[in-house]
Parts: structure tokens; sequence; C-alpha cells
């Protein structure tokens, strides 16, 4: 069997309001990057990888007219903006261990994968990935799952996918792919379990 994991929110930790805090950003001002970048379709730009990322961070800046010292501060070093979780190398590790594959299909934006992939141990028990900005194109889009599938030869039948967004489940199912919704590590390691231990 082969278990595919989502990273943000699955593996690691997109923890942006940490983050803000930690930089002494204003809790108001951290509601308007939300509102207007965090949770704004503009972050697919990023996950998407079609235009340069520094062309799409000052295209955003202007919608911060007053908070240019904030934003600037937010984007000096994103090192710690994502974080793993504790349990994910261990959980990776315990998958391989039993003898399954494991993969990463991501909505990942390149420049922040390049920082953050360094700190994320739990890369050292996979056997694949694909990365949306990689291909251009992201979650839920079929083709992405279809990449995935074709460029490591695998039988979705005997694939597992497991990400926190319900959309992006039902992408994987329309492939062929059983979908597990990641409702927290214990939840979903069960779920996963019970599917392998009878395989």
């Amino acid at each position: 069997m082969n278990v595919i994991f989502d990273i943000g929110m699955v593996l690691a930790d997109f923890r942006w309001r940490d983050y803000c805090n930690e930089l002494g950003i204003p809790g108001e001002v951290t509601d308007i990057f939300a509102e207007k970048m965090i949770c704004d379709p503009v972050w697919d730009e990023f996950d998407m990888g079609i235009r340069p990322y520094r062309e799409v961070i000052a295209e955003i800046g202007e919608r911060f007219p007053g908070y240019e010292k904030e934003y600037a501060l937010f984007w000096k070093d994103i090192t710690r903006l994502v974080l793993p979780f504790d349990y994910s190398e261990g959980w990776l590790r315990s998958l391989k261990d039993r003898g399954h594959g494991v993969y990463l299909l991501s909505n990942y934006p390149g420049f922040m994968f390049d920082i953050h992939s360094k700190g994320f141990g739990f890369m050292n028990y996979t056997d694949g990935r694909v990365i949306s900005y990689e291909y251009n194109v992201m979650k839920p889009d079929r083709r992405i799952y279809e990449i995935l599938l074709e460029k490591y030869g695998l039988d979705p039948s005997g694939c597992i996918f497991t990400d926190d967004r319900p959309v992006n489940i039902e992408g994987a199912e329309r492939c062929g792919i059983k979908g597990i919704l990641f409702e927290g590590f214990e939840k979903t390691s069960a779920a996963i379990n019970s599917i392998t231990n009878g395989r």
C-alpha cells in the first residue's frame, strides 16, 4: 500500500499567526494580512509557481499601504513560518518500516519549499513527491494527482491520500485514490492503519 501525504497542516504547521506574533506584528495587522494575502486566492500565485515570487510579493505589497514596515518584516526571514509537527518524522518512518510506499503531494511555493524542506526530517522516509510549483498545477486539479501516479507508476487502487482540505480529498477520489480527511494525527493514523493492516 502507498500512503500519500499533503504537507501543510498535516505534516507541517503553517503557523502564520504565531509567526506574526513572534515578529511583534500587531494583531490587527495580522488580520489584514490574513484577509488580503494568506487566505486570499492570491496565495495560489505562489503555489502555482508560474510567476517569479519576488514579483508576486511586490504586487501583494501594494495591498497594504501604511504597513510597509510590517510587510517587509514578514518576508525578511520566513524560516519559522512553517515548522514540522513533532509526530511527522516518526509517522512516516513507521510506515516505511512496515513496507509501505510513502509519497508527498502538496501545494507549496517553490521558494518556501527550498527553505522549509531543509527542516523536514520526514522527507528522509519518502519515496517521491509532486509539489505544485514544480508542475504549475495544484490540487484539486485532477492533473496533479495523475502526475504523481504516472511519475512513480502507482496503481490508484493501492494508494491512500490524506489532506486537511475536503476538496483535495475529493480530487484524489475522482482519480480512484482512497481519501482520508486529516483530522489530527491520532485519528488519521488509526484510519490509515485500519486500511493498511487489512492489505
